[in-house]
């Protein structure tokens, strides 16, 4: 079945057309045609049933008229007042709440026309901080809402809204330019991430058919030499969960170090590693570095996940050192075998950086986990913000309520912070917990990880933090307190235990030691605010 929201483009595949729900996907288009096109197939192609909202800025059209009085789609359209320096972006989570998108929709699609950036340099930046603000909020809002948006802009503009676009990859889940190239259509896809998969730096031609468009396939010849080993896969035994190879152009290696040897032979090949450990991400973007910075831009370089253990700031890493796609752990086998189709005739448009330590240092979380006395926790989070790009939040914070009848050392020893970066302190009779590079989404499941009693009789009420300012907000809070308690003696007299190798005091429970509390269950559930 068909999957409830995606781009009507003929023949181009699922994977870079499929939206998902809490996602924001953004199309700057050059001409407003094909814009209007876009937006009209979009609607006449939803299924039936599907509820959605679309604002616009820009004139009806007869064809989009008529796309909404579709009889089986319920979609209500509203005027978007754009206003300079986009302004309108920042109010547009605000007025959708007042017209009621969150109880009446399950989708937003915004139409636009693409404002220009200010000339002046001062300016600009100031401009851009203003816009990354209002897309951070912008999407925090959407996966609040679990809201599926489609924003079309379109005009003379569209390039400079791009480079703009190009950095948010930390907030959308999508990001294409479209551009008119005589009779064809330039489909340069930035990033676009959904259920199946991560995909960057791919550039497709379309073709205008009647009220539609459609992927170009027609190719130019290629020569023999570079047909060489074109169709050659050389990927990790583990890729494959034991199954057995689905043609004679793949060529299996049992670990990492053996297939890098054959890579480094390769020129347009498709190489696919497997990782099982978030320990084994930096070593594997290193060979991802290496392999795209000496092999060139033709070689096709898939990272499969083989259990559940990256996180979106890790795709990213893999993304920005080289690979053409990440494929999470959930997708089925036989569905990864078929996607690897989109890789082949892709060229990696990216320039690389001169070298890779600055992107790892960017990347990784700091090497502390679990406790910290409040005054250490503060100093972490700020350091984190200082290391951090200038509008990018390297995570989420948490702030918890324990239940009454639980003490607050009780509550304490029933986590245990699993992954690097994942802290907690004790601050004000509340519980603030962070988690590196986790999506708002991913929150709830974050912390029933942590956590070894369901949290919902651990605690009482969370409220969630996760753009930058609240974050910062928070910090300045809690820095305004007088000093707080340290609880790192009471939890090293019940663990036992204190790990040597991190200059901390922190502390880490393991699953024999803990001391699982008495406490009165509740029926409250978890909030986030």
């Amino acid at each position: 079945m068909r999957n409830k929201f995606q781009l009507a483009i003929d023949a181009l595949p699922v994977h870079f057309t499929q939206l998902r729900e809490g996602g924001i996907y953004w199309l700057t288009v050059d001409d407003e045609a094909v814009a209007d096109l876009l937006l009209v197939s979009f609607i006449q192609g939803l299924l039936p049933d599907s509820r959605y909202f679309l604002t616009s800025s820009l004139p009806m059209t007869e064809a989009l008229q008529s796309a909404l009085h579709h009889p089986q789609v319920r979609g209500e359209l509203f005027a978007l007042t754009q206003d300079p320096q986009g302004e309108w972006l920042r109010r547009l989570p605000a007025e959708m709440e007042w017209f009621g998108i969150s109880k009446a929709a399950d989708l937003l699609v915004v139409r636009y026309r693409c404002d220009g950036l200010e000339k002046d340099p001062d300016a600009q930046a100031a401009q851009l901080l203003r816009l990354d603000r209002a897309l951070q909020q912008f999407t925090h809002w959407a996966e609040q809402q679990e809201l599926a948006v489609l924003v079309i802009g379109s005009g003379a503009h569209s390039s400079q809204q791009r480079q703009w676009l190009n950095r948010g990859n930390n907030w959308l889940s999508g990001c294409v330019h479209l551009s008119r190239q005589g009779e064809l259509v330039d489909y340069d896809l930035a990033y676009w991430r959904n259920e199946m998969g991560v995909t960057s730096g791919m550039r497709l031609m379309l073709l205008q058919r009647d009220t539609q468009l459609v992927l170009h396939t027609e190719r130019g010849s290629l020569s023999s030499a570079s047909l060489a080993d074109d169709d050659v896969v050389l990927a990790m035994q583990e890729v494959l969960a034991n199954t057995i190879a689905p043609s004679a152009h793949w060529k299996l290696f049992p670990d990492r170090a053996r297939l890098m040897e054959a890579a480094l032979q390769a020129v347009k090949a498709t190489v696919i590693f497997a990782i099982t450990e978030s320990s084994q991400t930096e070593a594997l973007a290193r060979d991802i570095y290496q392999l795209r910075s000496e092999r060139g831009a033709r070689l096709k370089i898939v990272v499969r996940e083989a259990a559940n253990c990256l996180r979106n700031l890790d795709d990213r890493l893999f993304l920005s050192a080289g690979a053409n796609m990440v494929m999470p752990f959930a997708c089925h086998v036989s569905r990864f075998i078929g996607l690897l189709q989109m890789v082949q005739g892709q060229v990696y448009p990216h320039m690389i950086r001169p070298e890779i330590d600055s992107l790892l240092a960017a990347s990784q979380p700091q090497r502390l986990k679990g406790y910290l006395p409040a005054a250490e926790f503060i100093r972490l989070l700020q350091d984190e913000m200082r290391r951090s790009l200038t509008s990018e939040t390297r995570g989420l914070m948490l702030i918890l309520t324990p239940a009454m009848s639980l003490s607050m050392t009780d509550a304490l020893a029933q986590c245990e912070m699993r992954r690097q970066g994942d802290v907690l302190t004790v601050a004000d009779n509340h519980i603030y917990v962070f988690f590196f590079a986790c999506r708002p989404n991913d929150a709830e499941r974050a912390l029933q990880n942590a956590f070894y009693l369901p949290v919902n009789t651990l605690f009482t009420e969370s409220q969630v933090l996760s753009v930058r300012e609240e974050i910062q907000e928070a910090l300045a809070r809690l820095q305004q307190l007088p000093e707080q308690p340290d609880f790192t003696a009471e939890l090293t007299a019940r663990a036992g235990v204190r790990d040597p190798q991190l200059q901390s005091s922190k502390v880490e429970m393991t699953a024999l030691e803990r001391n699982h509390a008495a406490v009165k269950p509740i029926t409250l559930p978890i909030k986030a605010i």
